[in-house]
């Protein structure tokens, strides 16, 4: 990566867990300030798999990286034609953003939403969530001209803080629907 002679704005990762916090720090080192890992075989299948990914969290605050993942589908922005997922078809541009921690519940949905022609403004399936969040999405569509309500699917909650202020904020200005 470093001998690319292009500024990166996203590094996607989809190899081994084993290889990928050298190639965070590898990131870093080449100045990419985000990366989204896709791959899986982290803290969700043994000791050494939370190991890799303190090292990829290690990794990416040495660096200022901003990481999404592991085991993200990705996101997708239909407006700006951006689809970095590995999920079949393609999300029509709409009004309703979309956040996920459930990979297969994110593809049932966009696939119901392509089926009923239904368009999104963002869909952002995060993952294990080892630095975005679900409150800072969250944020994120609050704040976006694009969005004109919400559609969140949790799991778990890990900074309950900034998720229930965030829900809040956005609450008050769009419809949310949060189904767990």
């Amino acid at each position: 990566i470093g001998d690319v002679p292009q500024r990166i704005d996203l590094a996607v990762i989809c190899t081994r867990a084993e290889r990928t916090p050298a190639i965070v720090d590898a990131c870093g080192a080449a100045g990419v300030r985000h990366v989204m890992i896709m791959a899986d075989g982290f803290s969700e299948v043994s000791e050494l798999g939370a190991a890799l990914e303190r090292d990829i969290r290690s990794n990416a605050r040495k660096h200022g990286i901003r990481l999404v993942g592991p085991r993200s589908v990705g996101f997708a922005r239909p407006s700006a034609r951006v689809n970095v997922t590995y999920l079949p078809g393609n999300a029509i541009a709409g009004t309703i953003g979309v956040i996920s921690q459930s990979n297969s519940l994110c593809a049932t949905v966009l696939d119901w939403f392509e089926e009923h022609h239904v368009g999104t403004s963002l869909v952002a399936a995060l993952g294990d969530e080892s630095d975005v969040d679900l409150g800072e999405v969250l944020d994120y569509m609050a704040s976006d001209p694009r969005t004109e309500s919400i559609f969140v699917y949790v799991d778990a909650v890990k900074n309950s803080r900034r998720f229930l202020s965030a829900l809040r904020a956005a609450a008050r200005c769009k419809p949310v629907l949060l189904l767990k």
